[in-house]
Order: structure tokens, then C-alpha cells, then sequence
């Protein structure tokens, strides 16, 4: 049982309870990437990719690859991928390039959602640069699910984070419980995304029992990150100049009336959103059901909390204040952190406890770095 000091918790959010040898810290940039690759190429039902984007590099191609492999090998697996559509859609090879083909091949087994935040509508995402219109607001959860296990963490996939860009990757395994949570989020948040159609247009999509694997050729003299896929669906469209998102993104049926990025519309949209939302979060909050387990009772407790301002979510800073105002007397706060900016409502919480002892971990490299 979660201690009691810690009930505020449970009140707030879904705890799940588990054991510390379920919970594995991933080191180095090398070892999560080997460690997703493996993974994705044993997994019997379920792949949840949810990142901010995906590099177009030959790292990344063989991910994609790596995924098709899986797919034509069980067709048991569904694979689910959510980026956000502004990075996503960057420049004219982007991850919506990269992804086309699989979503073509596998429209059954395979779907890719680009989350697009409502606080950037037309006319004003017409007329910013992409660069600048991820400065209004951006999906930036990454969390790697596949079957009963999630990797939890702040790289993105993308070289640069397979190779030398040092993050935190926690490793959750054989929670099912935990597994189904992170499922239900990204299933909830692709309904309220934009979706990537097959080939980039609407209609019947290829059968899903093509064969053969996507390969990406590299034009003589070209940069990794100008590499186009050659497949079925060469020349699938992309995003167009000036910000616009391209016209192979649609709205889920559900949400065909509305879109985040209407200049009317926006009110309804954040409320069904924000309710679909908040449905299947309270519905795993209000379970907190005890994982069985044969290896020993529970001795940590998982607490996964949101945060979407656009949608007045916010969760996440709520819990945050609290754990710092129930902090006991002479107790230690260690912010661990690439980037150290404090929101004005955590120094005040932060202020209001001078018995707290603080440490502060940041590489100065990761504060100057640019996504």
C-alpha cells in the first residue's frame, strides 16, 4: 500500500505499484537504442512509439525497417506512433516522409498521428516558419512501449539520441498494468491528432500483405538527412512551405468536424479533447488495483502524470507543488534537469520550505543545446 503521507498522490493520479527489480536505468545512448531495436523485433502484440519527431538518418531507416520486419513477420503486432505535426513535418524530408511507406504497407497493423497543439490556429500557422511555430507549443512526451514493457525517457528518436546525446531512460518491464496506461494515452491522444493516410492520399489503402522490406537509397554526394524512401509511395507529399500542414493529414472521423487548428472551432475542440482526456486518466486513477505478482509484494509506486496547458491539463505541476509542500523537515530535493528554469509557482514552493536541502544536477551542454 502507497504510504500514507503520500495519499495526496492517488488522489490526483493513477498509482501503480511494482517492484523494484522490475525497474532497469538504461546508460548510455547506444545501449537504449540496442535496447528498443530488440525489443521491437521480438514483440508479440503491441508497439507504441511516442516521440516529438523522427530523424530521417540511416539509424532511424533501420528502425523503420526493423518495424516492418516485425510486421511481416506477426501480423498479432499493432504498431502506433505519435509525434508532434509541426517537427514532424519540418523541411521536405521529415518524419511524415519516413513513415509513409509503413503506414502504406501495413494500414491495418500501423498507425502514425502528428498531435497538433490548439494554440496555434490559421491564419497564424500559415504564415510562421515551422521553427517558429513550434515555439507556441509542441508534444513532447517519449515513452517506448512494446507488449508489457516501456521505456520512460527524454530522447527523442533520433540519431543524435541513439549515439552521443545523453538522456534518462528508465526501464519498465513486464508491467501490464502500467503497459495498458501508457496504450490508453497515446490511443486517446492520436483520436484527437492529426492522422497519416496511406500513400498520402484518401481512398482504398494498399493490402497489408505486401511483401518485402522498405529500403532507403542515398543519392550520391546527398546528406543522411536528405535520403528519400524508395517504395510504393515515392513522392508521398510533405509538409508545405510557410507552416502549412500537409494535405495527407486528416482528423480522426470522430474529430472530421474539428480541428485544432481552426480558427472557429477551437473551444469545442479543447473540451472534447481535454474530456476524452481526463476520461481515461480518472478511469486508471480510480482503479488503482494491486498488480498480482508471484516474486513478493509491491515496494515502489509508479505515478505517471500529464501536463497539456492548451487543454487546462495539469496535472503534473499540481503534483509537483505538492510533493515539495509535504516535504518533511530536513528533507533533500534533488531537481535533475537539461533545463534549469523554474516556473514562478516552484520557487515559491520551493521558498516556502528553507528546511529543504537542494541539489541541483544539469550538464551545461545539455542547457545550451536546441532540439
Amino acid at each position: 500500500m502507497l504510504p500514507k503521507r503520500w495519499d495526496f498522490v492517488s488522489k490526483l493520479a493513477p498509482v501503480f505499484p511494482a517492484r523494484s527489480d522490475q525497474i532497469k536505468l538504461l546508460s548510455q545512448p547506444n545501449e537504449f537504442y540496442s535496447e528498443l531495436l530488440g525489443r521491437i523485433q521480438n514483440a508479440k502484440t503491441r508497439i507504441v512509439l511516442t516521440s516529438l519527431y523522427m530523424g530521417t538518418g540511416p539509424l532511424e531507416e533501420k528502425l523503420v525497417q526493423t518495424l516492418q520486419s516485425t510486421l511481416l513477420n506477426n501480423q498479432a503486432v499493432n504498431v502506433r506512433i505519435l509525434l508532434d505535426a509541426n517537427r514532424g513535418t519540418r523541411g521536405e524530408i521529415n518524419s511524415q516522409t519516413l513513415l509513409t511507406p509503413i503506414v502504406s504497407q501495413f494500414s491495418q497493423h500501423c498507425n502514425v498521428a502528428f498531435y497538433h497543439t490548439p494554440d496555434l490556429r490559421w491564419p497564424l500557422s500559415s504564415l510562421l516558419p515551422h521553427r517558429y511555430n513550434e515555439l507556441v507549443g509542441l508534444q513532447h512526451m517519449k515513452f517506448y512501449l512494446i507488449d508489457n514493457s516501456v521505456i520512460i525517457t527524454g530522447a527523442n528518436l533520433s540519431s543524435d539520441y541513439f549515439t552521443n546525446r545523453q538522456d534518462r531512460y528508465i526501464l519498465i518491464e513486464d508491467h501490464r498494468q502500467l503497459s495498458d496506461f501508457f496504450d490508453d494515452l497515446s490511443r486517446v491522444l492520436s483520436k484527437i491528432s492529426f492522422q497519416l493516410r496511406p500513400n498520402g492520399i484518401s481512398g482504398e489503402a494498399p493490402s497489408s500483405q505486401s511483401s518485402g522490406i522498405i529500403h532507403y537509397q542515398n543519392l550520391e554526394g546527398t546528406p543522411s538527412s536528405s535520403r528519400s524512401p524508395i517504395s510504393r509511395s515515392e513522392g508521398a507529399p510533405s509538409s508545405s512551405p510557410g507552416g502549412s500542414l500537409s494535405s495527407s493529414l486528416v482528423m480522426s472521423k470522430e474529430f472530421e468536424s474539428l480541428s485544432p487548428v481552426s480558427p472557429t472551432k477551437r473551444d469545442e475542440y479543447v473540451e472534447r479533447s481535454r474530456s476524452l482526456v481526463m476520461e481515461m486518466y480518472n478511469s486508471y486513477r480510480n482503479k488503482q488495483e494491486p498488480q498480482p505478482s508471484d516474486a513478493g509484494p509491491p515496494n515502489t509506486w509508479l505515478a505517471p502524470l500529464i501536463e497539456c496547458p492548451p487543454l487546462s491539463i495539469a496535472i503534473d505541476s499540481t503534483v509537483t507543488k505538492q510533493v515539495i509542500h509535504h516535504a518533511l523537515d530536513g528533507s533533500s530535493l534533488h531537481l535533475g534537469t537539461g533545463y534549469f528554469n523554474l516556473t514562478q509557482d516552484y520557487v515559491r514552493a520551493i521558498l516556502a520550505k528553507p528546511s529543504l536541502s537542494l541539489s541541483l544536477c544539469a550538464l551545461l551542454s545539455a542547457s545550451l543545446s536546441i532540439d
